[in-house]
């Protein structure tokens, strides 16, 4: 059984199906939606699909789509696979942040910048980057306790360099950083 939302924000649209815990996205352009708020003394971000946040287990990206909003499913901690596209060009600040089953994510070619703490509080082993990337945040990898890896098939402008160095990228010291040219 699929349900799909009546929420249509801007290009966007999402759709939930109950038999397989899969989150869809689809549309063209910018992920649109999400928006920011006070819980309390905490400011936070929510997204149209908010309401199924307890039992998304999957997330698909559909071609079209060229951003992932920031926090755009933070705290989703039953997710273990995402699918991106090949339209994708930037994933936001926190957008998988704490999404400590996730397993599995490929970043496509044609993403150009990673944003602060996309990797953060996750459990990969193995982060490749595409040859399209020209920005990393130099927070976007923190807290990965299984994180062994970071493949870059480029060397991309990193937010604090020095003479084309990586001074200041943080990352937790058993992660191998490799760049392929």
């Amino acid at each position: 059984m699929t349900t799909t939302s009546d929420e249509k924000d801007g290009t966007t649209i999402w759709d939930f199906d109950w038999d397989t815990y899969t989150l869809t996205i689809s549309g063209n352009g910018e992920m649109e939606g999400c928006e920011e708020g006070d819980v309390g003394l905490t400011r936070v971000t929510v997204a149209p699909w908010t309401s199924v946040k307890a039992l998304v287990r999957h997330v698909v990206i559909e071609e079209g789509v060229t951003s992932v909003n920031k926090d755009a499913f933070n705290g989703y901690s039953l997710i273990e696979s995402v699918k991106l596209p090949q339209t994708l060009r930037t994933i936001g600040e926190d957008a998988f942040h704490s999404c400590t089953s996730l397993r599995s994510i490929d970043i496509p070619a044609g993403v150009e910048r990673i944003e602060d703490t996309l990797f953060d509080d996750i459990s990969l082993e193995e982060i490749n980057m595409p040859h399209t990337l020209e920005f990393v945040s130099h927070q976007s990898i923190g807290d990965c306790s299984n994180l062994e890896e970071v493949v870059f098939e480029t060397i991309p402008e990193f937010e604090i360099a020095v003479n084309d160095s990586i001074v200041d990228f943080e990352v937790p010291p058993k992660i191998k950083i490799i760049f392929i040219e």
